[in-house]
């Protein structure tokens, strides 16, 4: 059976084993690191939780577009204004983006 050892505790016989004055000074900053860390960690799990949150909004806003199509009469991208029915045949990728502008997948990350 095992029992939980605090890390003052691991700290303190560190320090008794330990001759060396030296690592007596590190014992604060061990300990505030440790306490930073906690906080550190709820931090990303708050991150995390808020992109797959958005991720899955993002998710269902897709496959609603999906279902519902869309009648767009835009040609051209946005971007580089290039024609997207020779670009297709490239098998090119193109981005939708909500307020219904139309560019290739390469112009929406490039700038065109």
């Amino acid at each position: 059976m095992s029992t939980y050892v605090g890390v003052n505790k691991i700290l303190d016989k560190i320090c008794e084993n330990n001759k060396k004055a030296e690592f007596k000074e590190f014992k604060p900053l061990i300990l505030k690191m440790l306490e930073s860390f906690g906080s550190q960690t709820h931090l990303l799990h708050c991150v995390r939780d808020y992109l797959i949150h958005t991720c899955l909004e993002d998710q269902n806003t897709l496959q609603q577009l999906n279902i519902k199509g869309r009648d767009l009469d835009i040609d051209n991208c946005d971007v580089c204004e290039k024609n997207f029915n020779k670009t297709l045949k490239d098998k090119e990728k193109i981005i939708l983006f909500k307020c219904d502008h139309l560019e290739h997948e390469y112009c929406a990350f490039n700038g065109g």
